[in-house]
């Protein structure tokens, strides 16, 4: 029998729904082969049903899977952010620190390797769907499921320094990278010690943290002024950079 974990409150392992079966068994193919590489008839299988079309019943299509599963972790993901964005709040005085930003957007995420240890495919389901071009609109959907990451995202703005328009293109190179980086702590947890996987998620945060809030070059705010439109004051980033 398929079991889960209730993905709100840690309670003991309890048997999956026909639904939450495909939707854990899809999330592990779609990890371990990739959105192209898998079939709905294989994930059907997988979850043990005996109706090779159970999962075009119950999803429509691909996408439709996609997006179960995506609704699926994002609500226990939600919850811990938005305590991490509370707290930092009120930690940080009604601002928010380059390290909270970085920890509301990776710690969430990073709690789920961590509470279902060594049998955890959801990053690296993440990871292929930011792989391929034309899902990356599903990606997107994703994080617009998450309120808390929405204003963390908008309070980047307030990173002293740094001009809005070359936080927009951090932010979208770096939302990438938490899902790169993490990637690679969930492949370590099948084989590492979750004290090994703290460190990496520890300095993954540090590393995330120093991208948002790094000065940007010269030939950076010439690029963005020129690219982008944005009126940026060169004057004062360099009174920023000397300060760094």
């Amino acid at each position: 029998m398929v079991t889960g974990r209730d993905m709100t409150n840690g309670e003991a392992p309890r048997p999956l729904s026909t639904k939450e079966a495909m939707i854990v068994a899809g999330e592990r193919r779609f990890a371990l082969h990739g959105m192209e590489g898998t079939s709905l008839r294989q994930i059907a299988m997988d979850s043990g049903q005996r109706n090779e079309s159970a999962a075009h019943y119950h999803f429509g299509s691909r996408e439709g899977l996609i997006r179960a599963i995506l609704r699926y972790r994002i609500s226990a993901i939600n919850v811990r952010r938005e305590r991490l964005l509370d707290a930092a709040k009120r930690r940080d005085g009604g601002a928010i620190s380059p390290v909270s930003i970085a920890s509301v957007m990776i710690r969430p995420m990073a709690d789920e390797i961590f509470s279902d240890w060594r049998n955890c495919y959801w990053v690296r389901f993440m990871f292929q769907l930011f792989a391929i071009e034309k899902f990356r609109y599903l990606a997107d959907e994703f994080e617009l499921m998450s309120p808390a990451l929405v204003e963390t995202y908008g309070l980047m703005s307030t990173i002293p320094g740094v001009d809005p328009s070359i936080l927009e293109v951090r932010r979208m190179i770096l939302s990438r990278d938490v899902i790169w980086g993490l990637f690679r702590v969930e492949a370590m947890s099948f084989h590492e010690s979750p004290e090994i996987c703290e460190l990496h998620v520890a300095n993954l945060v540090d590393m995330i943290a120093a991208g948002i809030a790094a000065p940007p070059s010269q030939d950076t705010l010439v690029l963005a002024q020129t690219l982008l439109g944005h009126r940026s004051d060169p004057a004062a980033n360099r009174s920023a950079d000397a300060a760094g």
